[in-house]
């Protein structure tokens, strides 16, 4: 079982880069939306041992409510921009193991706050049916995780954990815009580089004599969005979204440490993420 973790609460600053990035395009295009959604995911986190095998497993659904503000949907531009904050919440299940390799079961509680901009360009007639984006992307995703005290398949009392993440990353995508005088259809598939992972170890919460800070190492992460609009009146349409996204991380630098005076090496495993899930709103368009 990890041990408990806190975050360094200054990289939630740039969560300001994020939802303010698009303002240059707010006078360049007359036109914008906005609106809010809500709906569910499926979440699994795995971590994995340096021989390669699995050695924890997260699992369950989540529930998600998100507001976003942009022009994907009303533009008549080809400078497109979006900023959307989401955020989620759950319990699921938690299937690891002691620092002494006996299995446990568990549950883990998440809450989370996920903060990304979009710019980027609609290239085509985007007066006609078929146009085609590419967007950039920039995003700050936090959340903490508490997991349960619990008994392992030995019978020994297992203590709980308390953890938080901070991840800053940059990305890019790709995907078909089309439309209908009653709905409008839009479709991006990429890649994201988490460039910057925060792990802020509180002594108080995990035991060790210390604060640690660990900084797993970052890989490409795919995602994909796909979202339906359908008209209910001049200005307002049924949002229907489905979406997938990912985290995958190498093995973080193992830190020096003391517990209860005797010398450890503390890091975090390599581990990746697979979220997938779908969101339901509406979104007011001018």
């Amino acid at each position: 079982m990890t041990k408990k973790i806190t975050i360094s609460y200054k990289a939630q600053l740039t969560a300001i880069l994020c939802t303010v990035m698009s303002a240059p395009g707010i006078g360049y295009a007359a036109s914008f939306d906005y609106g809010g959604k809500a709906g569910l995911e499926h979440f699994k986190w795995e971590e994995f041992d340096t021989d390669g095998s699995k050695f924890l497993t997260e699992s369950g659904t989540r529930q998600i409510v998100s507001g976003f503000l942009g022009n994907t949907l009303s533009t008549k531009r080809p400078f497109i921009y979006r900023a959307e904050a989401k955020i989620y919440f759950g319990t699921v299940n938690y299937d690891g193991q002691t620092q002494d390799g006996v299995p446990v079961q568990s549950d883990s509680t998440y809450s989370g706050l996920n903060v990304k901009g979009e710019v980027g360009f609609r290239a085509g007639n985007i007066d006609s049916a078929f146009a085609w984006d590419f967007v950039g992307r920039a995003g700050l995703d936090t959340w903490v995780r508490d997991i349960d005290n619990s008994v392992d398949s030995s019978g020994r009392y297992v203590s709980g954990a308390r953890e938080q993440y901070s991840i800053m990353n940059l990305g890019a995508g790709t995907g078909p815009h089309w439309r209908t005088d009653g709905w409008q259809g839009r479709l991006i598939a990429g890649f994201k580089y988490p460039f910057w992972t925060d792990e802020y170890i509180k002594k108080e919460d995990s035991g060790f004599d210390e604060d640690i800070n660990l900084e797993p190492k970052g890989r490409l992460s795919a995602f994909l969005n796909f979202s339906n609009d359908i008209r209910l009146t001049n200005k307002l349409w049924l949002t229907i979204d489905a979406f997938y996204d990912s985290y995958r991380f190498d093995q973080s630098n193992k830190e020096s440490t003391t517990d209860n005076g005797q010398p450890v090496l503390v890091w975090q495993p390599e581990s990746k993420q697979d979220n997938y899930g779908m969101q339901v709103g509406v979104t007011v368009s001018y």
